[in-house]
């Protein structure tokens, strides 16, 4: 297996990248294509609508097109806020932000002047206003966020079924309101993370042109029209391929599973950015990326660190390291799959087969923690190291005294004993375990787990599985509701998008990325979501501290996911391109619009 091959490659990266810190140097000499960046990665593309998208690839371009109101500062931190198509960051300082007595907030945005979208229109309140609204009515995205802070329930059916839509649009209607220049949102009480939401630099809550998006069959903004609009699927998405932002590069076409190519737009209100296109190739083959870099063709590869080696010395590559601290990977257990799904065989517990419901079973889950081996899994990537618990360290309130399941086969033994009344042991199972071809160590993974079960009991059987990204996608947020997706247990990566310990909601929220979609909501809308609500709304660091560290300790003691390690990533770029950076987080993706290609003088 690969990942028994891989114990030398963090050793490797960090001679490979002091050396390249020490030489620090570009050279001179022929620039290829020096107005035109080409990047390759192994994995397309998912949506570049920013209201549905959830995936890294995507974003990277959504934030290349579209503008946020707030974002982080290229070449800050992800602590750092400043304004984009806002003009100030609000704050009780400087009036924008107000308390009344009863607790509720107001936040209030001037939305900057001038600013062009892509098409001609200029940028207006209206269509901010619209912006938030459509996020507010649609199941997808950063919605369910922005519906429990604003409207006080993130639920999209309890509003079109229970509530009502009279209430829903009353609701809406209150939360975000144009005053002049004004963009107000109106919080029923106050919360510590509110302004992170927004600074995104348009990666997840763009603001569109409301007249374009009518134009392409999007939702009109009416009350009538709500529920039509509300559950429209990506595949429905009348704007899934098409974009119209504010940004500093504009869309010129997106050749599914091909290709991505962008153009520089030079009205952008900051000014035209140095390069004039940029291209992404889907690339899934190392040797042709490897090859391509090496003649220039492709300016940017991200290489996974057993491919290292072969880069170290390249001529006119350089290799730079990026710590990725808020990047964690976990193995997800499906507590409630798709009993149609192949991926459950008999779908039963008959040794040749899982129930539905297999994972629900909490010694199931404590003994796929204990079966697998996260040192393992740190040499398989070649960066990061293992965490204790269900955020990082880098993040607040990190308890590292946190118990933890260190690899531990007489453990899970134990508890797949017990597991079932003892059936699961007497019988055995199978299913399918699935990792996606976009990170290719995924697979490493899928294998440590899939090793460390089989080992235990001949009877245990999991097969792996890789997927293309689009499938992948598919099958994680499921496709026959209220089920939880075909998957019984997949590999992917959590990015906390801030060092605020309120990002674990990702995983503990009955609403989050994992918590709506792993079959467990109706445990956290109980015990979570109460917690996490009131880690939001308590401003005293102690009494925060206390509130996260009692939600790491439920997620360790109900084996909710596997958490595998904290991860890194390397980018191997040609010499001559310049102005190249990136924040903690993947999820702010690469800014285009700082970089040039040449040699400094």
């Amino acid at each position: 297996m690969r990942f028994r091959r891989l114990h030398t490659w963090a050793a490797v990266l960090t001679v490979v990248v002091l050396a390249v810190s020490a030489a620090g140097v570009a050279q001179s000499g022929t620039v290829n294509s020096p107005d035109t960046l080409v990047t390759a990665r192994p994995g397309g593309i998912d949506t570049l609508d920013p209201h549905y998208g959830s995936d890294i690839g995507s974003s990277i371009f959504v934030g290349n097109i579209y503008g946020g109101l707030l974002r982080h500062p290229r070449f800050g931190t992800v602590n750092d806020v400043e304004p984009d198509l806002a003009t100030v960051v609000p704050s009780s300082e400087n009036g924008l932000v107000t308390v009344a007595p009863d607790g509720t907030t107001f936040v209030g945005f001037p939305i900057r002047q001038n600013v062009l979208f892509h098409n001609g229109a200029t940028l207006t309140p209206e269509d901010v206003l619209y912006t938030f609204q459509r996020i507010l009515i649609t199941d997808a995205g950063y919605g369910a966020d922005f519906r429990d802070i604003l409207l006080g329930e993130p639920d999209i059916n309890h509003w079109l079924e229970e509530a009502g839509i009279d209430a829903f649009w009353d609701a809406i209607q209150l939360a975000v309101q144009i005053k002049g220049n004004i963009v107000e949102f109106r919080l029923p009480e106050p919360n510590v993370v509110f302004l992170n939401l927004f600074a995104d630099g348009g990666r997840y809550n763009a603001i569109m042109n409301k007249a374009w998006c009518v134009e392409q069959d999007c939702w009109p903004g009416t009350k009538e029209t709500i529920t039509d609009y509300a559950l429209v699927t990506q595949a429905e998405n009348p704007i899934h391929g098409k974009t119209n932002g504010t940004g500093p590069f504009k869309l010129v076409n997106w050749d599914v599973g091909s290709s991505v190519t962008l153009e520089r737009f030079d009205d952008y209100w900051e000014g035209p950015a140095p390069l004039k296109t940029v291209i992404r190739r889907t690339i899934p083959e190392w040797g042709t990326a490897r090859s391509l870099l090496e003649q220039g063709d492709v300016d940017i590869v991200t290489p996974e660190a057993w491919y290292i080696p072969q880069l170290v010395g390249l001529p006119g590559v350089n290799l730079v390291f990026r710590d990725e601290s808020l990047t964690v990977t976990f193995l997800l257990l499906n507590q409630n799959i798709d009993p149609t799904a192949a991926s459950i065989w008999s779908g039963q517990l008959d040794g040749a087969g899982i129930p539905p419901d297999f994972f629900t079973d909490i010694d199931i889950r404590k003994a796929m923690n204990y079966a697998f081996n996260r040192d393992a899994a740190v040499e398989a990537s070649g960066l990061g190291s293992v965490i204790r618990t269900v955020i990082p360290p880098a993040v607040q309130y990190y308890d590292e005294d946190q118990p933890f399941y260190a690899y531990d086969p007489e453990k899970a033994e134990e508890h797949f004993k017990a597991a079932w009344g003892g059936e699961a042991w007497e019988k055995g199972f199978k299913f399918t375990l699935y990792w996606s071809s976009l990170v290719p160590t995924w697979e490493a993974y899928a294998q440590i787990l899939e090793a460390g079960v089989e080992a235990i009991n001949p009877k245990f059987q999991i097969e792996v599985q890789g997927l293309e990204w689009p499938s992948y996608i598919d099958g994680w947020w499921g496709g026959l509701s209220p089920f939880g997706g075909p998957f019984p247990v997949y590999v992917l990566g959590n990015i906390y998008t801030s060092t605020d310990a309120s990002m674990v909601e990702s995983v503990m929220a009955s609403t989050g990325a994992f918590g709506s979609t792993l079959g467990y909501s109706a445990q956290a809308r109980e015990e979570f979501d109460p917690l996490l609500a009131l880690g939001v709304q308590t401003f005293e660091a102690e009494a925060r501290r206390e509130i996260y560290e009692d939600l790491q300790r439920l997620c360790y003691e109900n084996a909710l996911v596997i958490p595998s390690h904290v991860g890194g990533n390397v980018f191997a770029m040609r010499d001559w391109v310049q102005g190249f950076y990136m924040l903690e987080s993947w999820r702010r993706g690469t800014d285009f619009y700082t970089i040039w290609k040449g040699y400094p003088e």
